[in-house]
């Protein structure tokens, strides 16, 4: 499973990479640090997975959505924000984001959710178990029984 990290912070996505690094069945693309790398590398490698920073770079990520929505219809897209506001997720959920997550506390979520993704990808016919998993995510968000460590999800000796 494919999975592109689009932010322009390198402590952001240097944190990122090192949590998704430890997931199984996924390769790691990018990362991006703005708009433009993003949507050429969206086109170029055809990612399952879009974790994108809601200010990217070049553009304003409420007017790339269309154009990622477009290019990459089927893929879960993720945006990382510190805008943690339901009035502010709502638009970018409307606009086509399957998941809005705040970077201050919720990147153990961001591990849980894209390693349950590969899990099903690679036990399943990913593109259904993706459109399936879609469905989940929007009622649930996942969010029962934060916070957790990498431990409890690897059982590994990672820890968050």
């Amino acid at each position: 499973m494919k999975v592109l990290i689009a932010d322009g912070s390198v402590m952001v996505t240097d944190r990122v990479l090192t949590l998704l690094d430890q997931i199984p069945n996924i390769e790691l693309l990018g990362p991006t640090s703005d708009a433009h790398d993003t949507l050429e590398s969206i086109r170029l490698y055809n990612p399952e997975i879009l974790i994108v920073d809601v200010c990217i770079p070049g553009a304003k990520v409420m007017e790339l959505l269309p154009t990622i929505r477009q290019e990459q219809p089927g893929a879960i897209l993720i945006i990382l924000t510190n805008f943690d506001y339901p009035e502010y997720r709502k638009p970018l959920e409307i606009l086509g984001a399957d998941l809005c997550l705040d970077k201050s506390h919720e990147f153990i979520l961001l591990f849980r959710i894209v390693h349950e993704l590969a899990r099903i990808s690679f036990d399943t016919d990913g593109p259904v178990a993706i459109t399936g998993l879609r469905k989940q995510l929007a009622p649930a968000k996942l969010r029962v029984g934060l916070p957790c460590s990498l431990l409890e999800l690897t059982g590994s000796s990672v820890s968050a």
